[in-house]
């Protein structure tokens, strides 16, 4: 299973894999599946995305891979969060334990306003494989969206204990002392301890501050690194509060 973390920061290499594991075995569908889900979240290739769906469905319809593609293609590219929720409570009654799958669901299940049903489901995924970082962070994403920022921050503790590198639980660690603390200097010192980019850390504080003009104003001032996640999710967060 390939990480939500890796597929961010790594799209084009993954793909790149994917393909080559494709054309070794064209009817690879766990790999056409993967792909599917891959260019669906990265939103970088829709159109390609639906290529991927179709295949792995036209491979093995009605499978839990198949409905697994085309519940990311619908939440991701199609933006149908009620219609992807329904595919992967399919998806959650045929693989009650595929961690994979309650990501998914606890993710939806948050998006729709379903907190607490959401963090249930996520804590249910931590529970198969408690020392799964990619795991471990989703479920600190989801308590700080409820600012609920020590259970959060506990959270994001133990996944630095596990990989003190990680930059996931780092991005959010700097995240919940800007937000949650409301300790600027503090996240500034945190940033330069990862070694995170100090201009998206001014632009975040910006955009806590609800300035957001001079948000877009440090962000334009560092060039666009698509690959980058704490760059591309500030940039999004950014345009989506000022309009």
């Amino acid at each position: 299973m390939i990480s939500w973390s890796e597929a961010a920061v790594h799209v084009d290499d993954i793909q790149e894999q994917l393909q080559r594991s494709i054309e070794l075995a064209p009817e690879f569908v766990e790999a056409w599946s993967q792909l599917a889900w891959v260019r669906s979240e990265s939103g970088i290739y829709p159109d390609r995305a639906l290529e991927a769906v179709e295949r792995t469905e036209a491979l093995a319809p009605g499978t839990l891979p198949a409905i697994k593609a085309r519940g990311w293609y619908q939440q991701y590219v199609e933006e149908d969060f009620e219609g992807a929720l329904e595919l992967m409570r399919e998806a959650e009654r045929l693989a009650p334990s595929d961690s994979e799958v309650l990501i998914g669901l606890a993710r939806l299940q948050h998006r729709l306003g379903a907190f607490s049903e959401g963090t249930r489901t996520m804590k249910r995924a931590v529970q198969l494989d408690p020392k799964n970082t990619e795991t471990l962070v989703h479920l600190s994403n989801m308590l700080m969206r409820q600012s609920r920022w020590q259970a959060a921050r506990e959270v994001l503790e133990r996944v630095l204990a596990i990989d003190p590198s990680h930059f996931w639980a780092q991005y959010q660690l700097v995240h919940l002392t800007i937000q949650g603390d409301r300790n600027p200097d503090a996240a500034l010192g945190l940033a330069a301890e990862f070694g995170l980019e100090p201009r998206y850390l001014h632009a975040w504080i910006a955009t806590t501050d609800r300035d957001y003009d001079r948000a877009a104003r440090i962000l334009a001032s560092v060039p666009v690194n698509a690959g980058n996640p704490f760059a591309r999710d500030l940039r999004r967060d950014n345009l989506s509060a000022s309009v």
